[in-house]
């Protein structure tokens, strides 16, 4: 059975119309790294004194708050979020307040802030 030309350029179309549009979405790759996985070993907790409130400007709620936290000889800088957000959730803090942030090792053996916010006060 011998098919007419019209039909082999349609098919020829055809396959050239799919191979275009399934070349890119084949080579495609994940560009986005996997994110860090979460290792609990890591994180450790501390008790400390506000020593200073750090709050951006009026005009600047969006930027972060910090603390000035003093635990034993060492005073840490312990980032939190931004002030709307503490505005918003209805919480502040005081000079004196005694709090117990949860923190992540780095790498390199110092602490830093752990990025949820698990703050408590007393």
């Amino acid at each position: 059975m011998r098919y007419p030309a019209e039909f082999h350029r349609i098919l020829f179309l055809a396959l050239i119309l799919v191979s275009l549009c399934l070349g890119p979405a084949l080579a495609q790759k994940n560009q986005e790294p996997d994110p860090p996985n979460y290792d609990a070993h890591t994180e450790t907790k501390m008790k400390g004194t506000v020593q200073e409130v750090k709050l951006p400007p009026k005009g600047s709620e969006k930027e972060v708050a910090h603390l000035l936290v003093k635990t034993g000889a060492d005073t840490v800088d312990v980032y939190l979020c931004p002030k709307s957000f503490l505005d918003d959730m209805g919480v502040s803090f005081s000079k004196g307040d005694e709090i117990a942030p949860h923190r992540l090792k780095s790498q390199a053996g110092r602490s830093r802030p752990h990025p949820r916010p698990r703050s408590r006060k007393g």
